[in-house]
């Protein structure tokens, strides 16, 4: 399939008019084939200015028909205004400007036309003017046919250059994903080793306060031996004296210090470092929006934002689903583009674009139908 057909201008002199409407018919194949659309001064609308139309049309042209003849040389008009204008488009590569022999004139002495590739050709006679042929028919197959090959090459080197842009587009998408991957990746990372800290801390804390307290019983007791064993009788410190209601009191306190610290360091591994881990209502609320929603994009936004959701499975048969019904509308949309029924073509393009909005072969198709 054709990109957007080249836009088609015709010059020509009023006493050509049969000439040109020679020239419509035979350009008609490429017309169907959406390879060119053709413009000339008879689609002015009446009270139209047709001067500004003229000049608006040639500017946007991209292939300059001429009609060659001594009418069309003698032209004021012509010479000044239109041949100039195409002459400015083809010196900045805008469009491709054909002179076609109608009639036999001193066209070689014109400096404008002698520079041109001219048509018609004929084998060992060089150009010969379409009124010369003793079948004109033959004259405007053979100009119409090289129109034709020079439309294609045009046409397949824009094709090309899509493609590139695509491939480009491809690969950037990929280049995008691959690096957000690798820095959820790193994130989850970083978020474990920062919890693995947090519980080696934790252990570590744990165990200097219990040795702490294990050496404040181990002096307590020695202080009772020396007491016991001495001379003298040393007076006993009242706060000294682990009596049997105190050391229940020391054991009860180090066991609400482990569960107080187990509790924190639990608390601590389920607090999110980089990005707040949703609860399962926010969870719920997302799923049902992007079911609500139903696209490429809401569900890939999910599956990104809710990893370990409850939902995760659903979401990914979701997913495969809206593929499938994306590629069961695209080939519909291509059948239809072969049969040229444009419209049943435009209602599954937009079908696919409602799926995903960003589908590059769907825009392709549009613009190609417009």
């Amino acid at each position: 399939m054709p990109s957007s057909p080249l836009k088609t201008f015709i010059i020509y002199a009023r006493d050509d008019e049969e000439y040109k409407r020679q020239l419509l018919l035979h350009l008609r194949p490429l017309v169907v084939s959406r390879l060119l659309t053709v413009w000339h001064d008879g689609n002015i609308l009446p009270g139209e200015d047709w001067e500004k139309a003229i000049k608006k049309e040639l500017k946007e042209s991209e292939v300059v028909i001429i009609l060659i003849s001594a009418h069309a040389l003698n032209s004021e008009f012509i010479q000044v205004e239109e041949l100039q204008t195409a002459l400015e488009l083809l010196n900045a590569g805008l469009a491709q400007v054909i002179p076609v022999v109608v009639s036999p004139c001193a066209w070689k002495f014109d400096p404008v036309i002698r520079r041109l590739q001219t048509l018609p050709l004929t084998r060992g006679e060089g150009v010969k003017p379409v009124s010369e042929w003793k079948n004109h028919n033959l004259a405007w197959t053979s100009v119409v046919e090289q129109i034709g090959d020079m439309a294609q090459a045009i046409h397949q080197k824009r094709n090309e250059v899509e493609q590139q842009e695509q491939k480009r587009q491809l690969a950037a998408k990929q280049d995008a994903n691959h690096k957000r991957q690798k820095e959820v990746k790193i994130a989850a990372q970083k978020q474990r080793q920062k919890a693995e800290r947090t519980v080696l801390y934790g252990k570590q804390d744990t165990k200097r306060r219990n040795q702490i307290e294990g050496e404040s019983l181990t002096n307590i007791v020695d202080e009772e031996s020396i007491r016991k064993t001495g001379n003298e009788i040393v007076p006993k410190p009242e706060m000294k004296i682990p009596d049997q209601q105190h050391s229940k009191w020391s054991r009860w306190r180090t066991i609400l210090v482990g569960i107080t610290l187990l509790f924190v360091i639990l608390w601590m591994l389920k607090k999110p470092t980089d990005k707040p881990k949703p609860t399962p209502p926010a969870d719920e609320t997302a799923f049902q929006s992007a079911k609500l929603e139903n696209t490429f994009h809401a569900w890939s936004r999910f599956t990104l934002d809710f990893p370990d959701s409850r939902y995760i499975e659903e979401a990914n048969k979701a997913f495969v689903s809206l593929i499938r019904k994306r590629d069961g509308y695209f080939k519909y949309a291509l059948l239809y583009m072969k049969e040229e029924k444009y419209e049943n073509v435009r209602t599954f393009l937009d079908s696919v674009l409602i799926i995903d909005p960003n589908d590059v072969e769907a825009k392709h198709l549009l613009r190609l139908i417009e």
